[in-house]
């Protein structure tokens, strides 16, 4: 019956240790997909961004293209 004690308890602590190991790392893991997700939200902003600027430069540029074909139609006549 000793025995079984001892093996029982040692049993039981190594399931405890394995659950604490397996908790820390449950723990990084989660650290580290919330920093991917933060990261993401801000590539999203920056892409949203850049889309804004590209339309608007895309714009000025057709407004830039149009203004320069008038000033150049008016000096040829």
């Amino acid at each position: 019956m000793d025995e079984l004690d001892l093996l029982l308890g040692f049993g039981l602590i190594v399931v405890f240790l394995h659950n604490i190991f397996l908790h820390r790392s449950l723990k990084i893991l989660h650290y580290a997909l919330k920093g991917v997700r933060d990261d993401m939200g801000e590539l999203q902003t920056g892409v949203n961004t850049l889309d804004t600027k590209s339309k608007n430069l895309k714009e000025w540029s057709v407004k830039v293209h149009q203004w320069l074909t008038h000033i150049g139609g008016k000096n040829d006549e």
